[in-house]
């Protein structure tokens, strides 16, 4: 038991030796001050949840002392006069205003662009109203011709040929522009006579003939012509 006491003793006395020499290398070596010994007392004096509460109370402090700082700041300036705050109030009008004319000529330049698309869509339809107009024309003097004694004379000659000779003759018409004059031939031909030209036409050029059965067609004699007999006409 004594011996117990005695190696306390002596492992006690042991610290103590340590940390004054540890102490006076610190001071030797201008490591600790008094005031640097005060400061780390009071550290070691509270606990970390006691420090971590004056850490925040110390950082709420100078917040709300900059707040006050700025808000005195502020109100130490000048108010706004009157010909600053009209000056203020003009220039936000004047803002407003170049908005406005920036929209206007925008809506300017585009009811600008429909003007001129109107103008090419009126013109388009005049020119187009020109051509249904002189077709018009041509399809009625057509058919005044049709009508005339000349023509019922050179449709009797025609319809006297054989078809073969009568192909011949219309095929010429039409190679030589008088396509119309010829589509008139044959729309005026009783249907057994037409129905045997045409078949002369299919056999010398299909494309042709199917565009001629297409132009009767549109004379409202297709049915006519598909319901004609293809034979020769008998004298």
């Amino acid at each position: 038991m004594k011996t117990l006491i005695t190696a306390i003793i002596v492992l006690a006395i042991a610290n103590l030796v340590a940390i004054g020499g540890f102490g006076m290398w610190l001071g030797a070596t201008d490591r600790l001050s008094k005031d640097r010994f005060n400061r780390v007392r009071e550290m070691l004096s509270m606990t970390v949840a006691e420090e971590n509460q004056v850490s925040s109370s110390e950082k709420a402090k100078v917040e709300l002392e900059t707040k006050a700082a700025a808000e005195a700041t502020k109100m130490a300036q000048p108010p706004k006069s009157a010909v600053e705050a009209i000056n203020d109030t003009r220039q936000g009008v004047e803002i407003q205003q170049q908005g406005a004319l920036r929209l206007r000529d925008e809506l300017r330049q585009l009811q600008a662009q429909l003007d001129r698309r109107q103008i090419e869509l009126d013109a388009a339809k005049a020119q187009f109203d020109i051509r249904e107009k002189n077709f018009q024309q041509r399809l009625a003097e057509v058919g005044k011709a049709a009508a005339t004694e000349q023509f019922k004379q050179a449709l009797a000659a025609l319809e006297a040929q054989e078809p073969a000779d009568a192909q011949k003759v219309l095929d010429a018409l039409i190679r030589g522009s008088s396509r119309e004059q010829a589509v008139s031939y044959l729309a005026s031909m009783n249907p057994k006579n037409r129905a045997a030209v045409i078949t002369e036409f299919i056999t010398a050029d299909q494309r042709l003939a199917a565009d001629l059965l297409e132009s009767l067609r549109t004379r409202g004699l297709s049915s006519a012509v598909t319901a004609g007999d293809p034979s020769p006409p008998q004298r």
